[in-house]
Order: C-alpha cells, then structure tokens, then sequence
C-alpha cells in the first residue's frame, strides 16, 4: 500500500488544512492537486498528453495518456477526477473502502489515439461515460461490474464486437495490482476497463465475473484490449459436451428415481418431431429377478410432472443441438444400467422418412435396442 502526498496548488497550499475541509464531504478536486499528479506519474510513467475536459457537469475529469515505451509497448489511459467524488457504496461494504476510483485502459501501440473515429474513440467514450456513471445514477462501480454501451448491446464500432465492458482490478506495468492511498482520505481504487462480446455478457450475468474469466486464456487475459481476440461466450466443443453429458445425468437420475429399488437397468426413447413440432418419452425397466421388461409409464411413481420433466429435459438437449448449429436429431436413446453403464444415441431421419407412427416406431426401437417384441405386433414379422 503506498501513501500519497497530497499538495494543493492555489494561495492556501497546505494539505493538512484540504484534508480537514474534505473530511464528510463527496468532493475533492484531484485533478487540481500537483501532488497527486505526481504520484500517478510516479505509479504510471511519465505522460505527455492528456484530454482535457472543456466543460464539467461536475466534477472535472481528465485522462491521462502515457505513450509506448521499449519495456511497456502500449498505451496507457487513466482518468484523473472520477476519484474526486465519494460512491454511495451499500453499507454492508463500507470497510472496503470503494467510495473513490478511477479507470484504467490499455490499448496497443498501433491505435490511432488521437482520432475521433467511432472505431478509435470507443475506449475513451467509454472511460468518460463510466466515470460519469457513479454520479449521474447516485450509485458506485467496481470490480466485477458490467456495463453495456446501449440497450440493444450493439458492438461499440465496425472494427469490433465488443458491446459492453466488465469492470476488474487494474494491473500496473508488471501485471500486479494497483493500490493507492491519499492520507487522510483513504483508498483510491483503479479499476480496468475489460471489453466484452455480447455473449460473454451473457455468460458473465449466468455464471459471474470469475467463471467468465477462468475461460479465458493467459494470453486474452492479459491487460492490453486485443479488438479481434477469441470470444469466449461461445460454447467449444469441450462445453457443448460437458454441457450434454449434465443433461443427459440429469435425465438418467430423474428416471432413476421412479425405478423400483431393485432394478437393474432402463432404456428411455426420447422423440423429437423436427422444428419442435411435437415430442414424447418413454421408458422401459427390467428389474434384477426378473426377464421381463416393464413400460415406465405403467409406474405409479411415473406422474404426469414426472412425464413433463423428462420432456423438458430432451427439448433442452435438443435445443443445446440447435443453438451450435449441430444436425438436430429426431431420436434420443439413453440406456443405463445399476452397474454404472451408460450409453446414449442419436438417430437422424426416423420419423419424417418413416412410414410409421409414434407406436410402431417406439416398438421397432425396443426390439433393436433390448430385444423386446410384443406378440401383437405384426409388422415386427418383417423385421
């Protein structure tokens, strides 16, 4: 934790009287103290240029732009003035001390920083409307925190399909965490500015900040916005199985639970008609002392919730198929045994090509699947 020296540049230069004026109050002008400019060169570098603020609503807000250097090839973009106001932080968070921050941003050192370009400016728009934010809804920002450039979360440029930014600790040059103190004031928190796509967006309200952010490799994660970076909202491969295999234990535990204690193994067929059209379950027990199989739906246990659940399982398999652009399925085979075996498969084409219906086809299945044919079917003759 460092402590910065506050000096105040005007007739009445004596810090210890600012700090008794600024005790209890929202408002401290920090971009009008030389001191404190000093030490945010001293954490930062040596900075050449700086967007002023013409007009001020408010309180006054500057950006610092510290240029590429050999060791630290990358610009360096820091508001100076969003500290200047106290956050109305909840108070169950008080002791953390998050009433004052300022952004950080790091671009690469071939961006155009001083056009005005939509597909350039974006960054710093989004630097001076964060920082604005805290005031202008009486509110307070920190880390984890997202913000989307506009309801519809369309891509901040056409260069880009970043929509909205994730608010997370900043990292100095070293990649270690920023951490500030004004003596007498308390903690000024430096918060960086982390672009996301507007599925990662999506992923991050689901599962939250630290999951998003476990998905990411260390090359992506580091500080420096990369505009065509991989987006890691969208399912890989890897996800979309684990994904169907939570479904699919889901699905196996749910019929388990209408079982007999004693049985020893089931098959589910679950049916699909393409576009979503209609649907159906069904399953078959055979228990330990017994050759027999048993239609589920015989069961007592086997209530129409318990029917209405397992559908709803099958059209969210269904649905993980569609929304990966996988070739959807018409029929869903599970089979599992008390062994622990587990098996389960897809058919394509059995239901718009074939020429029978719901029954013919569910009995077909039963014979090819546990070799279970009932005597009054005679269309089983043939096969």
């Amino acid at each position: 934790m460092k402590t910065l020296y506050v000096g105040f540049k005007g007739i009445h230069n004596s810090s210890n009287k600012l700090v008794r004026n600024l005790q209890g109050e929202k408002y401290f002008l920090t971009n009008s103290f030389e001191g404190l400019k000093r030490d945010i060169e001293n954490l930062v570098g040596e900075y050449e240029q700086v967007f002023h603020e013409i007009v001020s609503p408010d309180i006054h807000l500057d950006i610092i732009i510290v240029p590429p250097t050999e060791k630290n090839n990358y610009y360096k973009l820091i508001t100076m003035g969003m500290g200047a106001y106290g956050m109305n932080v909840p108070d169950n968070l008080r002791e953390y001390e998050l009433e004052r921050a300022e952004l950080v941003l790091y671009l690469p050192p071939t961006w155009n920083i001083k056009s005005e370009k939509e597909e350039d400016y974006w960054p710093i728009q989004q630097l001076k409307i964060i920082a604005r934010l805290p005031i202008e809804y009486n509110s307070w920002v920190g880390s984890g925190h997202t913000i989307s450039g506009s309801e519809e979360n369309e891509p901040y440029a056409e260069n880009t399909g970043f929509c909205s930014i994730m608010l997370i600790n900043a990292l100095n040059s070293d990649f270690g965490e920023l951490d500030l103190r004004i003596e007498g004031v308390g903690k000024i928190n430096f918060y960086q500015l982390f672009p996301l796509y507007q599925e990662e967006l999506e992923y991050k309200k689901e599962h939250g900040a630290n999951e998003l952010l476990e998905k990411f490799s260390d090359d992506d994660i580091m500080p420096i916005v990369n505009i065509s970076r991989k987006n890691y909202g969208l399912n890989t491969d890897n996800d979309i199985e684990n994904e169907l295999a939570e479904l699919d234990n889901k699905l196996a535990n749910l019929i388990a639970s209408t079982c007999p204690k004693n049985w020893e193994e089931f098959h589910y067929l679950g049916e699909v008609e393409n576009g979503k059209k209609s649907w159906s379950s069904t399953f078959y027990v055979k228990e330990a002392d017994s050759e027999n199989y048993v239609k589920g739906l015989d069961f007592a246990a086997v209530s129409d919730q318990c029917i209405n659940a397992m559908d709803t399982i099958l059209l969210q398999i269904y649905e993980c198929f569609m929304k990966n652009d996988y070739k959807p399925w018409e029929q869903l085979s599970l089979s599992v045994k008390n062994t622990g075996d587990f098996d389960v498969k897809y058919q394509y084409d059995v239901m718009e090509k074939s020429e029978y219906g719901q029954a013919e086809r569910e009995t077909i299945w039963a014979y090819e699947t546990f070799g279970w044919k009932p005597g009054n079917s005679p269309f089983l003759m043939n096969i």
